[in-house]
């Protein structure tokens, strides 16, 4: 009796199944699936949204962006153009103050010894006419003479004539003089004298200059 009745009714649902087929769609019934469709896709493109947080850190590359799709907007301070040219120079800046004097340098060596001088003749004669022989070169005792007038020598008897002479005074001792004038060829008071030497000797500031004994250094040439 049971199976009877399962038999029934499936001939029943065969029944209303064929006849669906044989029906068409009402236009309404087909608008409807249609918004239905579209309300779930929809959704489903809203909920695939991609952003920045899913993407991996430099994954992107130029070949996943359309062309001409991204602005210079999008580039500010990221990207840079090629360098500009060189600027002119500005002007000099005002001269910087003196630096402090530097510490003094090291004594450098010793000079090679200079060539031998040109005189032909040299002494140190002292205040009483002796020649220092040590000092001395081709003038000796012989060729000095004291005048008969304190502070002037008479030079003579030398092996050539001289031409130039040169009387120096001796500062090195107090007392000595303070100046030695000379001349080539004789005086009154040196008659026949080849040069003759007048020392002047001043005891302070307020004494006038006069002659007196005093050594001195003679060059003759």
């Amino acid at each position: 009796m049971q199976f009877v009745r399962r038999f029934r009714v499936s001939r029943g649902y065969l029944g209303l199944t064929k006849g669906l087929a044989k029906r068409r769609p009402s236009g309404a019934f087909v608008v409807s699936i249609v918004a239905l469709v579209a309300a779930s896709a929809g959704s489903a493109v809203a909920g695939s949204v991609i952003t920045g947080k899913q993407i991996k850190n430099s994954s992107i590359t130029g070949q996943d962006v359309k062309n001409k799709s991204l602005t210079k907007g999008d580039f500010k301070g990221s990207v840079r153009g090629p360098a500009g040219p060189t600027g002119a120079a500005g002007p000099a800046g005002p001269t910087g103050a003196a630096g402090p004097t530097g510490a003094s340098g090291a004594a450098g060596p010793a000079g090679a010894a200079g060539a031998p001088g040109t005189a032909r003749a040299f002494a140190k004669i002292n205040a009483n006419g002796d020649v220092v022989e040590s000092l001395s070169r081709n003038i000796t005792d012989a060729n000095v003479t004291k005048a008969s007038i304190p502070g002037v020598y008479c030079i003579a008897g030398l092996g050539f004539t001289p031409l130039n002479v040169q009387a120096t005074p001796d500062t090195n001792n107090p007392g000595d003089s303070r100046d030695a004038q000379a001349q080539v060829g004789d005086a009154v008071s040196c008659l026949g004298a080849q040069a003759v030497v007048s020392t002047i000797r001043q005891a302070d500031d307020t004494t006038d200059n006069d002659l007196a004994d005093s050594s001195f250094y003679l060059l003759l040439n």
